[in-house]
């Protein structure tokens, strides 16, 4: 049976392509920005292939429509969903002293302390 969707294959290429990018930060080629803003962008294209796709077959659903050209969307909507991930979690390890920082208890100030 063949799977209709490439999760192993983008699984492979979006790490792959991030270990590129970042060994290239790691050996000066790239800057830190630019390897950001290639990664930013590619979050941006994962999302709107993912987004439009959903919304077009949402809609086709929920109102019972015969478009039948959006058939192939699915497998658009489905891979890009995956890479989606991948870069989602890559922006997630970027920023996890934020988020952790939302977790952690409020130290009292001194001024408070003090009072």
């Amino acid at each position: 049976m063949q799977a209709p969707y490439h999760l192993i294959l983008i699984s492979l290429l979006s790490v792959a392509s991030y270990l590129l990018t970042y060994s290239l930060v790691r050996t000066g080629v790239l800057t830190k920005q630019v390897h950001r803003k290639i990664w930013n962008s590619i979050l941006l294209v994962s999302f709107l292939l993912t987004a439009i796709p959903g919304i077009l077959l949402a809609i086709r659903i929920t109102y019972k429509l015969e478009w039948q050209f959006l058939e192939p969307l699915l497998v658009v909507h489905v891979d890009a969903g995956i890479a989606l991930f991948f870069v989602a979690v890559f922006h997630l390890l970027w920023h996890s002293a934020y988020y952790l920082g939302m977790f952690k208890k409020a130290r009292p100030s001194l001024k408070n302390a003090t009072e």
